[in-house]
């Protein structure tokens, strides 16, 4: 039999019982908004009595009201750990009681749906931490009007902050709430929230780790499609990801950074499923599991495997790094390394859920799925079953090739908004012959068996746009003669001595240095510093490769005005 005790009533006296988090809550949030507010930002009056140059103090007053407008918008990382804080602090609090025998007879005595329970517990949770955070931006507003950087658009971006924190609020209480119906033991429910958190990341993580260690000619950073993917399915990911985006966002007013709704849509439908499964777990879960590691006994084996299969592969790794202290480390470690950490990680967790010396080689299956799956993993990396390294396209294959230099590091304002020629180059790949590249490529792989190098070599990375669209990228040791080869092209000269074809009204010399000797340039004008930059461009057109970076040359240092 069940009670029609109404939802407001029992929210009511909900609220009265759990004050103490509605203070807390509020605690954190003045702290974060008004409190910081006053603390962080300089007022209108302050920058004008610090700075006598009116075009200086503007721009300064501009950049404390986009910072202010940053800061309630959802782009402060701070404030994003206080909210994950205080969600999940609800989501622990809340749902203690299904940890304790006793007080689960007595919810169990209630003429109250289970589910009805867990809805007003949630629903209380959310308006005192809503409530908290209302009241502490509305006071957050006031300091900034009072200190002169309030603006509409401010105002706007608070309320998006607002809709904004109060999604991933409701992320991270369900994944709290999802990690204490999963367990019976508060310390436990803890460990579980932060597995559910972060194991993504963690085994992307490990994988990259495989990736860079085992396939040599693996680009780091690579792989930023996947890498977006990963992130959307993990909560702790997606929130960072997004806060990064949105301090972006306000920061560019929208003109080059559009805004994040792919990132924002993912952690909606992470807090709906979430959100489903606990409702349907806290119907099915027996009062009788209260106390005990974990509710669910058929869900014991399942987390285990998921939380070895990382600790399995990182194992490896370690002990890969552990003997290569001495300078002669050796990858075959990796395979003790993951057997000892089969076995650690194993009984650690069954130590974990039973306390029991009898049971620390429980769930032995789970425990050989893990390891196989480990196994099979490390192999596809070690033995490089798909022939990573020595993939090569047909040349009928390519529509547009190009490399880069790693040394030739190089930062600038390039026409399309990149800052570094391997920026350029990916963006615009149709502007390179890439003749010769292709060769560059086949001595590469040929190389990736040398232990010792003859002559001079440059690493590079190259850049094979195929028929179909896609773009593979791979990194190689070549040797410079052929190298050089590349480098007469006009385009790589453009992009990696970008100087050389720059607007040389746009550009300043900020000194040059010959033998470490600095050239004083205060006797020429203006007039003749650009006929200069004029000069050098013209003599750099004429020069060979090793002309160009002959040893002795001396060094002109530039700058962009843009």
């Amino acid at each position: 039999m069940t009670s029609r005790v109404s939802c407001f009533k029992m929210m009511t006296n909900g609220m009265k019982r759990r004050i103490w988090y509605g203070a807390v809550a509020f605690f954190g949030f003045f702290c974060a908004f008004p409190l910081m507010a006053m603390m962080r930002f300089q007022s209108v009056k302050e920058i004008t009595e610090c700075i006598q140059d009116v075009s200086e103090r503007e721009y300064q007053l501009n950049m404390v009201k986009e910072e202010f407008q940053i800061f309630l918008g959802g782009g402060d990382l701070f404030l994003m750990f206080l909210v994950a804080a205080i969600a999940l602090l609800g989501a622990w609090s809340g749902l203690s009681w299904l940890h304790s025998r006793r007080k689960m007879d007595m919810m169990g005595s209630l003429p109250v749906k289970r589910e009805k329970l867990f809805f007003t517990e949630s629903m209380v949770t959310l308006l005192l931490a809503l409530g908290a955070y209302v009241v502490n931006i509305l006071l957050a507003l006031a300091v900034g009007s009072s200190k002169g950087i309030l603006t509409g658009e401010t105002a706007v971006a608070g309320l998006t902050g607002l809709g904004i924190h109060l999604i991933y609020f409701i992320v991270f209480y369900f994944c709290g709430a999802l990690a204490m119906l999963l367990t019976g033991k508060i310390l436990t429910g803890i460990l579980g929230t932060g597995i559910f958190l972060v194991i993504v990341p963690v085994i992307y993580g490990v994988l990259q780790a495989y990736l860079q260690l085992f396939f040599k000619t693996y680009i780091v950073g690579d792989g930023t499609g996947m890498q977006r993917v990963i992130t959307w399915l993990s909560p702790a990911g997606n929130f960072l990801s997004f806060t990064a985006v949105m301090e972006r966002y306000w920061d560019s007013m929208a003109e080059t950074v559009p805004f994040p709704w792919l990132t924002l849509a993912a952690a909606v439908v992470m807090g709906v499923v979430f959100g489903s499964l606990s409702f349907w777990l806290m119907k099915i879960r027996k009062a009788e599991s209260a106390e005990k590691s974990m509710a669910f006994a058929k869900t014991e084996g399942v987390i285990k495997g998921i939380i070895l299969y990382p600790l399995i592969l990182g194992g490896g790794l370690f002990f890969v790094a552990l003997s290569s202290i001495n300078g002669q480390g050796s990858n075959n470690w990796i395979w003790f390394g993951m057997i000892f950490s089969a076995i650690v990680g194993g009984i650690l967790i069954e130590i974990i859920y039973y306390f029991d010396r009898k049971q620390i080689f429980g769930h032995k299956v789970w425990t050989g799925i893990s390891f196989g799956a480990a196994a099979l993993t490390a192999v596809f990396f070690v033995l490089d079953v798909t022939g990573y390294d020595k993939w090569l396209p047909e040349e009928e294959e390519i529509a547009h090739a190009a490399m880069y230099d790693n040394d030739a590091y190089s930062w600038w304002n390039y026409p399309d908004g990149s800052h570094t020629a391997a920026g350029y180059i990916q963006n615009n790949l149709e502007q390179f012959q890439g003749k010769g590249v292709l060769e560059l490529a086949r001595e590469g792989v040929e190389n990736l068996e040398k232990d010792s190098w003859d002559g001079n070599y440059t690493s590079i990375e190259v850049y094979f746009q195929l028929k179909n669209g896609k773009v593979v990228k791979r990194g190689y040791t070549v040797s410079d003669q052929l190298y050089r080869k590349i480098f007469e092209e006009k385009a790589y000269r453009e992009v990696e001595i970008p100087i050389m074809y720059a607007d040389d009204s746009k550009i300043q010399i900020q000194g040059i240095r010959h033998w470490n000797q600095n050239i004083s340039l205060d006797e020429l004008s203006n007039k003749e510093k650009r006929e200069l930059i004029r000069n050098y461009q013209e003599d750099l057109r004429e020069l060979s490769f090793d002309e160009i970076y002959e040893k002795n040359s001396s060094l002109i240092e530039f700058s962009d005005e843009n």
